[in-house]
């Protein structure tokens, strides 16, 4: 099915019935157990969640696309951790009902290589906790990390089920309204916080992450209905971003915009990319956190003769390029010691000196998972790399799975150097967005292309029939 459509839906008399039933066993369960009144709310809350996601999937699973970019704000309740538990039993729940009930399940190739390399890292979290590690602290952080992982597979998992059950279309316009929130707090905080702003997420360079892929669903949408609105919204967008003073987003930003204009190689539009990338550096250094890190890079062997990288790494203080100098060599030698399997997830903020993440993607799977680790990870990387190109050919030129496949080309290419100086991988709720669009640019398009190439076929066939031989 090309053309599913998703309705909402009503309740019923027995689904409110069962709603109710579902609150009283939750409020029996807490307390009879003896639970604190919070936790007796959240045992309810629960329960209810699991009532709603049993009688309404489709419905479920799109509130969850939305609320999961407001939700980084309660890290300090633990809310985040524990909607990813939920996400797992939930899926589990589903895959378990679904193959009992002998209904098929949907999935693709890149499913089961992410879902194997998900069980694979499950690995050191079992290391850990045999006591192959230094501490046992290492299994709990470990055990945390991996449940982590879990989650975004699962997530993967949960948006494939929703194919030919809700348009592609459909739910890439729904998932614009997870903007919603994040944008309006940061426009809210660019006039009232002084200095770099985090939104609702937990720091300004996840948000200046979440911000690219947004952008590019923004880009992606113009693209296919010529309306400016969505031209329009990528002002406030840019204004959070420059606020953000993420100098990796910034960096990410440049690549996606790089690339995606590579895929128009026509000269206007070429152009248009290029005086997007100036306007995009004369703005950002135009203001004062941009100032403030032209500053910073001035002061980096890169720009200052006088300065070479040992040295740089021997004085951290006051300048970020620097610090991770310092911070990375710390990691190259720690890693010497334990090179095979590493320290254990999530260990490289205690093997630092500094007893902060590795602002360096590649070097910090390396540390705390070893050669085999790092080898894995960037088998998972080539794998997304695949599974896009593949998409990319399979697709129609023009068509709206192929835009979708080069924004997400785009994004992926400034991923990939946004890594070497940041913890992208950490920023669980770019990562939540990113597996929900690349499962969706693998679903059920319809084989037509859009109006404009279906004319350009259109007289091609016609000159080929009546073009004469010579």
């Amino acid at each position: 099915m090309t053309n599913a459509q998703f309705t909402w839906p009503t309740l019923q008399p027995k689904d409110l019935i069962l709603v109710l039933i579902c609150a009283l066993v939750g409020v029996g369960v807490a307390v009879v157990a003896g639970l604190k009144p919070i936790l007796v709310a959240l045992a309810v809350v629960g329960v209810l969640g699991a009532a709603f996601i049993v009688m309404q999937f489709e419905l479920a699973v799109l509130t969850l696309l939305v609320m999961r970019s407001s939700l980084d704000i309660l890290t300090t309740a633990q809310i985040p951790a524990a909607l990813a538990l939920v996400i797992d039993g939930v899926a589990l729940l589903y895959l378990f009902f679904t193959l009992l009930q002998r209904k098929p399940v949907q999935g693709d190739w890149f499913l089961w290589v992410f879902a194997g390399w998900v069980l694979l890292m499950g690995c050191w979290p079992l290391f850990a906790g045999l006591g192959f590690f230094d501490s046992y602290l290492v299994a709990d952080e470990a055990f945390r990390e991996w449940t982590r992982m879990l989650s975004l597979v699962l997530i993967y998992f949960l948006v494939m089920q929703l194919k030919d059950k809700v348009s592609p279309r459909q739910l890439l316009s729904y998932l614009l309204l997870a903007l919603v929130i994040p944008l309006g707090v940061g426009l809210v905080e660019v006039f009232t916080v002084r200095g770099r702003i985090a939104s609702t997420l937990t720091h300004p360079d996840a948000l200046a992450d979440f911000l690219v892929i947004f952008v590019g669903l923004l880009i992606w949408h113009y693209r296919q209905t010529k309306q400016r609105r969505w031209l329009l919204l990528l002002v406030p967008a840019g204004v959070v971003f420059f606020k953000t003073g993420a100098l990796t987003g910034f960096v990410m930003m440049l690549g996606f915009l790089a690339v995606y204009a590579l895929f128009t190689l026509k000269p206007r539009n070429l152009l248009f990319g290029a005086a997007a990338v100036v306007v995009f550096l004369g703005v950002f250094f135009s203001t004062e956190v941009g100032q403030r890190r032209l500053d910073k890079l001035q002061n980096t062997p890169l720009f200052n003769s006088t300065l070479s990288f040992s040295s740089a790494a021997n004085l951290p203080e006051g300048n970020s390029f620097n610090w991770r100098l310092s911070q990375w060599t710390f990691l190259v030698v720690a890693w010497q010691k334990a090179p095979v399997l590493g320290y254990g997830l999530r260990t490289a903020d205690e093997v630092s000196p500094y007893g902060i993440s590795a602002h360096n993607v590649y070097l910090m799977m390396l540390v705390e998972t070893g050669v085999v680790g790092f080898t894995l990870f960037l088998g998972l990387l080539g794998a997304i790399a695949a599974r896009l190109t593949q998409l990319w050919r399979q697709a129609l030129p023009g068509s709206d799975q192929r835009e979708l496949c080069q924004v997400l080309i785009a994004v992926f290419a400034g991923l990939l150097v946004a890594m070497i100086a940041d913890n992208v991988w950490n920023y669980t709720t770019f990562w939540f967005y990113w597996w929900t669009m690349l499962a969706v640019a693998g679903w059920h398009w319809p084989k037509t292309a859009p109006l404009l190439v279906q004319r350009a076929a259109k007289s091609d066939r016609k000159l080929l029939f009546t073009s004469s031989p010579k």
